[in-house]
């Protein structure tokens, strides 16, 4: 658990690095980056994860990571594959796929590209962010539904069976 424990805190310490170096890559001015550092150190989610050896701090550095190696066109493709294994660790990592997806088909063409190349980059993307889902997941290859049902039940909210009510002051 020791080790565990380590790596944890080296992902979590490495995580504003990589906010860092991000800002730097896009050309944010130091003072932006320092305060996007700060702005995560003393959010409180990133410190609530419960256990400090759960995957999420882990799923979070690599999707972190993902997108840094995303903002470049030679390493695009092994970005979408770490971002794919980070949301193969723990779904709520998708978020940041679909973020570096947005960045990287919003930022980095012009209007005036044809829809074959947003098709193609696409296409690469989401090939190899279902590669990096498969090797954090392997399971999915022989049992998919196992995958699939596990992925939809978690965490029933109900948001349509019960009211408003009950949901926001479980009444």
């Amino acid at each position: 658990f020791i080790i565990l424990r380590l790596l944890s805190f080296t992902f979590l310490a490495l995580i504003p690095i990589l906010i860092w170096l991000i800002g730097k890559k896009l050309g944010q001015s130091k003072t932006f980056r320092i305060y996007a550092c700060l702005l995560l150190i003393t959010y409180p989610s990133s410190w609530i994860y419960s256990k400090i050896i759960g995957p999420e701090l882990l799923s979070v550095f690599l999707g972190m990571l993902g997108f840094y190696f995303s903002l470049s066109k030679q390493s695009r493709l092994k970005g979408f594959l770490l971002t794919g294994i980070s949301f193969g660790i723990k779904l709520n990592s998708i978020s940041i796929f679909l973020f570096s997806y947005l960045f990287r088909i919003l930022t980095l063409y012009n209007s005036k590209e044809k829809i074959q190349k947003y098709l193609k980059e696409t296409f690469w993307i989401g090939t190899c962010s279902f590669m990096g889902f498969l090797i954090s997941t392997p399971i999915f290859i022989i049992h998919p539904k196992v995958v699939i049902a596990n992925i939809l039940s978690y965490g029933r909210a109900d948001f349509f069976i019960h009211s408003l009510n009950h949901i926001l002051f479980s009444l």
